[in-house]
Protein backbone atom coordinates (compact mmCIF):
# COMPACT_ATOMS: atom_id res chain seq x y z
CA UNK A 1 0.00 0.00 0.00
CA UNK A 2 2.63 2.13 0.91
CA UNK A 3 4.84 1.60 -2.09
CA UNK A 4 1.45 2.40 -4.30
CA UNK A 5 1.13 5.46 -2.60
CA UNK A 6 5.03 6.32 -3.00
CA UNK A 7 4.10 6.02 -6.68
CA UNK A 8 1.28 8.38 -7.00
CA UNK A 9 2.86 11.19 -5.01
CA UNK A 10 5.62 10.45 -7.65
CA UNK A 11 3.64 11.08 -10.69
CA UNK A 12 1.80 13.87 -9.33
CA UNK A 13 5.39 15.16 -9.11
CA UNK A 14 6.29 14.84 -12.00
CA UNK A 15 2.98 16.11 -14.14
CA UNK A 16 3.33 19.47 -11.79
CA UNK A 17 5.80 21.35 -14.48
CA UNK A 18 3.60 19.54 -17.41
CA UNK A 19 0.73 21.32 -15.85
CA UNK A 20 2.04 24.28 -14.87
CA UNK A 21 3.81 25.04 -18.33
CA UNK A 22 0.25 23.86 -20.25
CA UNK A 23 -1.18 27.05 -19.34
CA UNK A 24 -2.30 29.23 -22.35
CA UNK A 25 -0.71 32.48 -22.26
CA UNK A 26 -4.46 33.89 -21.25
CA UNK A 27 -4.37 31.79 -18.20
CA UNK A 28 -0.48 32.96 -17.71
CA UNK A 29 -0.81 36.93 -17.79
CA UNK A 30 -5.16 36.48 -16.27
CA UNK A 31 -6.38 37.84 -19.37
CA UNK A 32 -10.07 38.23 -19.10
CA UNK A 33 -12.47 37.38 -22.46
CA UNK A 34 -14.63 40.82 -22.29
CA UNK A 35 -13.14 44.00 -20.33
CA UNK A 36 -15.53 47.26 -19.12
CA UNK A 37 -13.84 50.34 -17.67
CA UNK A 38 -13.91 54.40 -18.23
CA UNK A 39 -10.75 56.25 -17.79
CA UNK A 40 -11.28 60.66 -17.99
CA UNK A 41 -8.47 63.11 -18.46
CA UNK A 42 -8.23 65.33 -14.91
CA UNK A 43 -10.48 68.04 -16.74
CA UNK A 44 -13.43 65.17 -17.15
CA UNK A 45 -13.64 66.83 -20.57
CA UNK A 46 -11.68 63.78 -22.55
CA UNK A 47 -13.02 60.37 -22.25
CA UNK A 48 -12.09 56.59 -22.89
CA UNK A 49 -14.54 54.06 -22.70
CA UNK A 50 -13.45 50.39 -23.11
CA UNK A 51 -16.52 48.16 -23.62
CA UNK A 52 -14.38 45.58 -25.39
CA UNK A 53 -13.90 41.41 -26.70
CA UNK A 54 -10.28 40.77 -24.93
CA UNK A 55 -8.29 38.64 -28.18
CA UNK A 56 -5.73 36.19 -26.86
CA UNK A 57 -4.33 33.67 -28.86
CA UNK A 58 -4.32 30.13 -27.88
CA UNK A 59 -0.98 29.88 -27.49
CA UNK A 60 1.19 28.30 -24.32
CA UNK A 61 4.25 30.58 -25.29
CA UNK A 62 5.53 33.52 -27.22
CA UNK A 63 9.03 34.01 -28.82
CA UNK A 64 10.32 36.57 -30.62
CA UNK A 65 12.18 37.01 -34.33
CA UNK A 66 13.60 39.24 -36.79
CA UNK A 67 11.70 40.59 -39.44
CA UNK A 68 12.63 42.00 -42.80
CA UNK A 69 11.06 43.64 -45.70
CA UNK A 70 10.91 40.91 -48.86
CA UNK A 71 10.32 41.38 -52.22
CA UNK A 72 8.21 39.53 -54.55
CA UNK A 73 9.26 37.22 -56.72
CA UNK A 74 8.34 36.21 -60.62
CA UNK A 75 7.02 33.24 -59.84
CA UNK A 76 4.86 34.45 -56.84
CA UNK A 77 3.14 36.92 -59.49
CA UNK A 78 2.25 33.93 -61.75
CA UNK A 79 1.15 31.99 -58.47
CA UNK A 80 -1.89 35.39 -57.20
CA UNK A 81 -2.87 35.25 -60.96
CA UNK A 82 -3.34 31.59 -61.37
CA UNK A 83 -4.58 31.36 -57.87
CA UNK A 84 -7.39 34.33 -58.71
CA UNK A 85 -8.08 32.87 -61.77
CA UNK A 86 -7.28 29.15 -61.87
CA UNK A 87 -9.03 28.82 -65.79
CA UNK A 88 -6.16 30.65 -66.93
CA UNK A 89 -4.08 29.12 -69.26
CA UNK A 90 -1.12 32.00 -69.40
CA UNK A 91 1.70 30.15 -67.25
CA UNK A 92 3.75 29.52 -70.32
CA UNK A 93 2.82 32.01 -72.10
CA UNK A 94 5.42 34.40 -71.18
CA UNK A 95 6.80 36.88 -73.51
CA UNK A 96 8.68 40.02 -73.25
CA UNK A 97 7.20 42.95 -74.55
CA UNK A 98 9.77 44.57 -76.64
CA UNK A 99 10.88 41.06 -78.51
CA UNK A 100 7.00 40.09 -79.88
CA UNK A 101 6.22 42.48 -83.13
CA UNK A 102 2.21 41.64 -82.36
CA UNK A 103 1.28 41.57 -79.23
CA UNK A 104 -2.27 40.53 -79.53
CA UNK A 105 -0.55 36.94 -80.59
CA UNK A 106 0.07 35.77 -76.84
CA UNK A 107 -1.96 35.65 -74.28
CA UNK A 108 0.10 37.85 -72.40
CA UNK A 109 3.13 40.15 -72.23
CA UNK A 110 5.78 41.81 -69.56
CA UNK A 111 7.66 44.88 -69.27
CA UNK A 112 10.26 45.65 -67.25
CA UNK A 113 11.12 49.40 -65.81
CA UNK A 114 14.13 50.16 -63.60
CA UNK A 115 15.07 53.14 -61.66
CA UNK A 116 17.21 54.28 -58.87
CA UNK A 117 14.85 54.14 -56.38
CA UNK A 118 12.41 51.16 -57.63
CA UNK A 119 11.64 48.47 -59.49
CA UNK A 120 8.77 47.31 -61.43
CA UNK A 121 7.94 44.25 -63.65
CA UNK A 122 4.27 44.51 -65.07
CA UNK A 123 3.02 41.45 -66.58
CA UNK A 124 -0.55 41.65 -68.82
CA UNK A 125 -2.89 39.49 -70.70
CA UNK A 126 -5.21 39.39 -73.50
CA UNK A 127 -7.57 37.16 -75.16
CA UNK A 128 -6.10 35.07 -78.18
CA UNK A 129 -6.52 36.71 -81.41
CA UNK A 130 -9.71 35.24 -82.98
CA UNK A 131 -7.88 34.85 -86.08
CA UNK A 132 -10.33 37.96 -87.82
CA UNK A 133 -8.90 41.38 -89.18
CA UNK A 134 -10.64 43.61 -87.25
CA UNK A 135 -9.37 42.51 -83.47
CA UNK A 136 -9.36 44.53 -80.88
CA UNK A 137 -8.60 43.38 -77.21
CA UNK A 138 -9.87 45.83 -75.98
CA UNK A 139 -13.19 45.93 -77.61
CA UNK A 140 -16.11 45.71 -75.49
CA UNK A 141 -17.04 42.15 -73.60
CA UNK A 142 -13.24 41.10 -73.72
CA UNK A 143 -11.49 40.29 -70.95
CA UNK A 144 -8.28 41.49 -69.92
CA UNK A 145 -5.79 41.42 -66.90
CA UNK A 146 -2.59 42.72 -65.56
CA UNK A 147 0.22 41.66 -62.91
CA UNK A 148 2.04 44.78 -61.46
CA UNK A 149 5.41 44.02 -59.20
CA UNK A 150 6.59 47.50 -57.76
CA UNK A 151 9.54 47.85 -55.17
CA UNK A 152 10.26 51.29 -53.82
CA UNK A 153 13.59 52.77 -52.34
CA UNK A 154 14.25 56.24 -50.64
CA UNK A 155 17.78 57.61 -49.81
CA UNK A 156 17.79 59.17 -46.53
CA UNK A 157 20.20 59.62 -43.66
CA UNK A 158 20.55 56.34 -42.79
CA UNK A 159 21.28 55.58 -46.60
CA UNK A 160 19.34 53.76 -49.57
CA UNK A 161 16.18 51.87 -48.08
CA UNK A 162 13.10 50.04 -49.31
CA UNK A 163 9.88 51.84 -48.40
CA UNK A 164 7.13 49.43 -49.54
CA UNK A 165 6.65 46.35 -52.09
CA UNK A 166 3.04 45.99 -53.47
CA UNK A 167 2.06 43.31 -55.86
CA UNK A 168 -1.28 44.31 -57.46
CA UNK A 169 -3.61 41.59 -59.43
CA UNK A 170 -6.39 43.05 -61.69
CA UNK A 171 -9.15 40.96 -63.69
CA UNK A 172 -12.07 42.70 -65.51
CA UNK A 173 -14.10 42.66 -68.33
CA UNK A 174 -14.40 45.52 -70.11
CA UNK A 175 -18.26 46.93 -70.44
CA UNK A 176 -20.31 49.97 -71.04
CA UNK A 177 -20.52 51.07 -67.65
CA UNK A 178 -17.20 50.40 -66.55
CA UNK A 179 -17.33 48.71 -63.54
CA UNK A 180 -13.46 48.17 -62.00
CA UNK A 181 -13.16 47.85 -58.44
CA UNK A 182 -9.57 48.58 -56.53
CA UNK A 183 -8.93 46.35 -53.42
CA UNK A 184 -9.57 49.35 -51.23
CA UNK A 185 -12.27 51.03 -48.91
CA UNK A 186 -14.84 52.13 -48.17
CA UNK A 187 -15.26 49.44 -45.69
CA UNK A 188 -18.44 47.84 -44.30
CA UNK A 189 -16.88 46.10 -40.98
CA UNK A 190 -16.17 48.22 -38.39
CA UNK A 191 -15.85 47.76 -34.43
CA UNK A 192 -16.70 44.10 -34.41
CA UNK A 193 -19.84 44.25 -36.85
CA UNK A 194 -19.54 41.04 -39.05
CA UNK A 195 -21.98 40.93 -42.06
CA UNK A 196 -24.64 37.78 -42.02
CA UNK A 197 -23.32 34.93 -44.02
CA UNK A 198 -26.35 34.73 -46.07
CA UNK A 199 -26.49 38.53 -46.96
CA UNK A 200 -25.74 39.69 -50.19
CA UNK A 201 -24.78 43.61 -51.33
CA UNK A 202 -27.16 44.95 -53.89
CA UNK A 203 -26.49 43.89 -57.85
CA UNK A 204 -23.99 40.44 -56.29
CA UNK A 205 -24.91 37.14 -57.26
CA UNK A 206 -22.92 36.02 -54.11
CA UNK A 207 -23.69 35.96 -50.64
CA UNK A 208 -21.11 37.23 -48.15
CA UNK A 209 -20.50 33.80 -47.01
CA UNK A 210 -20.04 32.30 -50.38
CA UNK A 211 -17.69 35.06 -51.47
CA UNK A 212 -15.60 34.44 -48.18
CA UNK A 213 -14.97 31.06 -48.27
CA UNK A 214 -14.13 32.01 -52.03
CA UNK A 215 -11.29 34.84 -50.60
CA UNK A 216 -10.37 32.20 -48.22
CA UNK A 217 -9.67 29.21 -50.68
CA UNK A 218 -7.82 31.66 -52.81
CA UNK A 219 -5.67 33.21 -49.77
CA UNK A 220 -4.82 29.43 -48.70
CA UNK A 221 -3.11 29.25 -51.92
CA UNK A 222 -1.48 32.77 -52.44
CA UNK A 223 -0.09 33.25 -48.60
CA UNK A 224 -0.64 29.91 -46.53
CA UNK A 225 -0.86 31.12 -43.04
CA UNK A 226 -2.46 33.91 -43.17
CA UNK A 227 -6.17 34.68 -41.40
CA UNK A 228 -8.74 36.87 -41.99
CA UNK A 229 -8.99 40.36 -40.13
CA UNK A 230 -11.89 42.00 -42.18
CA UNK A 231 -15.09 42.26 -44.57
CA UNK A 232 -15.55 45.20 -46.15
CA UNK A 233 -17.37 46.55 -49.53
CA UNK A 234 -15.10 48.09 -52.71
CA UNK A 235 -16.65 51.07 -55.10
CA UNK A 236 -16.86 50.52 -58.81
CA UNK A 237 -15.10 53.01 -61.10
CA UNK A 238 -18.29 54.72 -62.50
CA UNK A 239 -21.15 52.99 -60.91
CA UNK A 240 -22.56 52.71 -57.17
CA UNK A 241 -22.39 49.21 -57.26
CA UNK A 242 -20.17 48.14 -54.20
CA UNK A 243 -18.21 44.50 -54.27
CA UNK A 244 -16.57 42.23 -51.78
CA UNK A 245 -13.44 42.67 -49.99
CA UNK A 246 -11.59 40.52 -47.40
CA UNK A 247 -8.29 41.22 -45.67
CA UNK A 248 -5.97 38.84 -44.68
CA UNK A 249 -2.82 39.03 -42.59
CA UNK A 250 0.02 36.31 -41.36
CA UNK A 251 -0.02 34.35 -38.64
CA UNK A 252 3.21 33.08 -37.03
CA UNK A 253 3.68 30.26 -34.51
CA UNK A 254 -0.37 30.50 -34.33
CA UNK A 255 0.28 34.56 -33.60
CA UNK A 256 -1.51 36.81 -35.65
CA UNK A 257 0.31 39.98 -37.15
CA UNK A 258 -2.54 42.54 -35.76
CA UNK A 259 -3.85 45.10 -38.38
CA UNK A 260 -3.77 48.04 -36.91
CA UNK A 261 -4.00 51.78 -38.19
CA UNK A 262 -3.21 54.84 -36.50
CA UNK A 263 -3.86 58.84 -37.58
CA UNK A 264 -0.48 59.88 -38.25
CA UNK A 265 1.14 56.28 -39.48
CA UNK A 266 2.50 56.61 -43.36
CA UNK A 267 3.23 60.34 -42.82
CA UNK A 268 6.08 61.13 -44.95
CA UNK A 269 7.04 64.80 -43.91
CA UNK A 270 10.03 63.87 -41.52
CA UNK A 271 10.76 60.13 -43.23
CA UNK A 272 13.82 60.77 -44.74
CA UNK A 273 15.47 61.28 -41.25
CA UNK A 274 14.36 58.35 -39.59
CA UNK A 275 14.13 54.62 -40.27
CA UNK A 276 10.63 53.86 -40.93
CA UNK A 277 9.24 50.64 -39.33
CA UNK A 278 7.85 47.95 -41.88
CA UNK A 279 4.47 48.73 -42.92
CA UNK A 280 1.71 47.14 -42.50
CA UNK A 281 1.34 43.58 -44.47
CA UNK A 282 -1.84 42.82 -45.86
CA UNK A 283 -3.67 41.06 -48.90
CA UNK A 284 -6.84 41.83 -49.83
CA UNK A 285 -8.70 41.08 -52.52
CA UNK A 286 -12.17 41.88 -54.58
CA UNK A 287 -14.89 39.49 -55.59
CA UNK A 288 -17.44 40.84 -58.24
CA UNK A 289 -19.72 38.82 -59.41
CA UNK A 290 -18.26 34.95 -59.25
CA UNK A 291 -14.82 35.89 -59.44
CA UNK A 292 -11.77 37.40 -57.91
CA UNK A 293 -11.25 40.65 -60.22
CA UNK A 294 -8.44 42.13 -58.09
CA UNK A 295 -5.79 41.30 -55.30
CA UNK A 296 -3.26 43.68 -53.68
CA UNK A 297 -0.70 42.21 -51.61
CA UNK A 298 1.33 45.26 -49.70
CA UNK A 299 4.31 45.30 -47.91
CA UNK A 300 5.67 41.53 -47.50
CA UNK A 301 7.56 40.93 -44.45
CA UNK A 302 10.47 37.86 -43.97
CA UNK A 303 10.37 35.92 -40.48
CA UNK A 304 13.86 35.25 -39.57
CA UNK A 305 15.39 33.92 -37.37
CA UNK A 306 14.49 33.55 -33.43
CA UNK A 307 15.75 36.01 -30.98
CA UNK A 308 13.59 34.93 -27.75
CA UNK A 309 12.08 32.20 -26.65
CA UNK A 310 9.71 31.67 -24.17
CA UNK A 311 9.38 35.67 -23.54
CA UNK A 312 7.89 36.47 -20.28
CA UNK A 313 4.85 38.53 -20.21
CA UNK A 314 3.11 41.32 -18.18
CA UNK A 315 0.50 40.88 -16.21
CA UNK A 316 -3.10 41.50 -18.01
CA UNK A 317 -4.04 43.50 -15.20
CA UNK A 318 -0.16 45.87 -15.57
CA UNK A 319 -1.25 46.50 -18.95
CA UNK A 320 -4.15 48.16 -18.36
CA UNK A 321 -3.02 50.17 -15.53
CA UNK A 322 -0.61 51.53 -17.68
CA UNK A 323 -3.50 51.96 -20.60
CA UNK A 324 -5.33 53.93 -18.81
CA UNK A 325 -2.77 56.47 -17.79
CA UNK A 326 -1.90 56.95 -20.67
CA UNK A 327 -4.68 56.94 -23.35
CA UNK A 328 -6.38 59.77 -21.68
CA UNK A 329 -3.20 61.63 -21.98
CA UNK A 330 -2.83 61.01 -25.41
CA UNK A 331 -6.25 63.05 -26.83
CA UNK A 332 -6.34 65.73 -23.93
CA UNK A 333 -4.60 68.43 -25.82
CA UNK A 334 -7.29 68.29 -28.44
CA UNK A 335 -10.37 68.80 -25.63
CA UNK A 336 -10.79 72.31 -25.96
CA UNK A 337 -11.33 72.06 -29.67
CA UNK A 338 -14.57 70.30 -28.76
CA UNK A 339 -17.48 70.02 -26.50
CA UNK A 340 -17.26 68.19 -23.01
CA UNK A 341 -18.12 64.78 -22.78
CA UNK A 342 -21.68 63.59 -23.46
CA UNK A 343 -22.66 62.64 -26.92
CA UNK A 344 -19.96 62.48 -29.01
CA UNK A 345 -17.43 64.55 -27.22
CA UNK A 346 -13.48 64.17 -27.44
CA UNK A 347 -12.86 60.58 -26.84
CA UNK A 348 -11.55 56.85 -27.59
CA UNK A 349 -14.62 54.06 -27.31
CA UNK A 350 -12.66 51.06 -26.96
CA UNK A 351 -14.06 48.15 -28.42
CA UNK A 352 -11.41 45.46 -29.20
CA UNK A 353 -8.47 44.53 -26.79
CA UNK A 354 -5.96 42.57 -29.13
CA UNK A 355 -2.41 40.52 -28.33
CA UNK A 356 -0.57 39.75 -31.11
CA UNK A 357 2.80 40.44 -33.22
CA UNK A 358 4.52 43.68 -34.44
CA UNK A 359 7.49 45.13 -35.97
CA UNK A 360 9.31 46.79 -33.65
CA UNK A 361 12.78 48.32 -33.48
CA UNK A 362 15.44 46.94 -31.51
CA UNK A 363 16.61 48.86 -28.99
CA UNK A 364 19.97 47.01 -28.69
CA UNK A 365 20.60 47.82 -32.87
CA UNK A 366 18.78 50.78 -34.73
CA UNK A 367 17.53 50.06 -38.05
CA UNK A 368 17.13 46.12 -37.13
CA UNK A 369 13.56 45.28 -36.42
CA UNK A 370 12.09 42.32 -34.00
CA UNK A 371 8.60 40.87 -34.00
CA UNK A 372 7.24 41.01 -30.57
CA UNK A 373 4.12 41.15 -28.74
CA UNK A 374 1.94 44.33 -28.47
CA UNK A 375 -1.28 45.09 -27.06
CA UNK A 376 -3.76 46.76 -29.75
CA UNK A 377 -6.64 48.78 -28.07
CA UNK A 378 -9.00 48.90 -31.20
CA UNK A 379 -12.26 51.44 -31.45
CA UNK A 380 -13.78 54.95 -32.52
CA UNK A 381 -12.45 58.30 -32.16
CA UNK A 382 -15.01 60.35 -31.32
CA UNK A 383 -15.24 64.44 -32.36
CA UNK A 384 -17.98 66.90 -31.45
CA UNK A 385 -19.19 66.49 -34.99
CA UNK A 386 -17.51 63.15 -36.55
CA UNK A 387 -15.57 59.56 -35.67
CA UNK A 388 -13.81 57.35 -37.01
CA UNK A 389 -14.26 54.13 -36.75
CA UNK A 390 -12.39 51.88 -39.84
CA UNK A 391 -11.34 48.29 -38.96
CA UNK A 392 -8.07 48.59 -36.95
CA UNK A 393 -8.12 51.84 -35.85
CA UNK A 394 -5.64 52.08 -32.70
CA UNK A 395 -6.05 53.69 -29.74
CA UNK A 396 -2.99 52.95 -28.02
CA UNK A 397 -0.09 49.78 -28.78
CA UNK A 398 1.82 48.58 -25.58
CA UNK A 399 4.59 46.18 -26.10
CA UNK A 400 3.25 42.91 -23.81
CA UNK A 401 6.66 42.03 -22.66
CA UNK A 402 7.84 45.71 -20.74
CA UNK A 403 5.06 47.75 -20.93
CA UNK A 404 6.38 50.40 -23.35
CA UNK A 405 4.06 52.68 -25.07
CA UNK A 406 5.14 51.98 -28.97
CA UNK A 407 4.45 54.51 -31.69
CA UNK A 408 3.11 52.66 -34.76
CA UNK A 409 4.29 55.87 -37.11
CA UNK A 410 7.83 55.01 -36.10
CA UNK A 411 8.05 51.73 -34.78
CA UNK A 412 9.29 52.02 -31.25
Amino acid sequence: MMKKLFLWILMGCLLLPICASAETIAQQINAPSVYQAEYYSNTGKSAVLVDAVVYVPDVESFHTYAVTGRDFSLQEAKSIALAAAPETEWLTDWHNAEETENRNEFSCWESEKHGEYGYRLRFEWLPQHDGSEDYYPYKYGHYEGSVDIDHSFKKTVFGARRTFSRLEYEYCQIKDDGIFYKARTPYLESAGQTPAAGAKLSGQSLTWGEAEQMAKDFAAQAAPGFSLVWRGQAAGEGTSRKAYAFCFTQVVNGVPITYAVTAGQGDEADEQHYTSPPKDETLTCVIHQDRIVSVVWDNPWEIGIMLQENVELLPFDQIMSIFGTICPLSIQNMENEYKAVGGSGNRWEITEIRLGYMPVLRKDNSGLWELRPVWDFIGIRSFAKEYYDWPGNCALTIDAIDGTVIDRSYGY
